[in-house]
């Protein structure tokens, strides 16, 4: 008798400890699918606005006129000519898109 009693208790602990691991992870899934959906509408809301800025760039690009063309390139020689060249991301080395982070072996300690 002793016997299953014991045998009882065991499995309604058995029982007892998977309902709360069930509970735990359920839990825990939860949490990461709420953060997933905020970081998915961040994301979201990231693209509208990209996708607004390059609709406004467009049409700057569109609407500069030849006078607009004229004066640029003006201001753009007159920096020439003091020395400063005017920002260009395209010949930042830091804002190059292909290039890679270097691996951990091959920095110089």
């Amino acid at each position: 008798m002793v016997k299953l009693y014991k045998e009882r208790d065991f499995h309604k602990m058995h029982h007892k400890r998977v309902a709360q691991e069930k509970n735990k992870l359920i839990n825990d899934l939860k949490k990461e699918v709420t953060g997933l959906q905020a970081t998915l509408r961040n994301l979201e809301s990231g693209h509208k606005v990209e996708v607004s800025l390059k609709k406004e760039e467009s049409k700057n690009k569109k609407e500069m006129g030849p006078t607009q063309k004229a004066i640029k390139e003006a201001r753009e020689k007159e920096l020439l000519q003091e020395g400063v060249a005017p920002y260009s991301p395209e010949k930042d080395p830091n804002k190059q898109i292909g290039k890679r982070h270097p691996k951990v072996g091959n920095f110089i300690y």
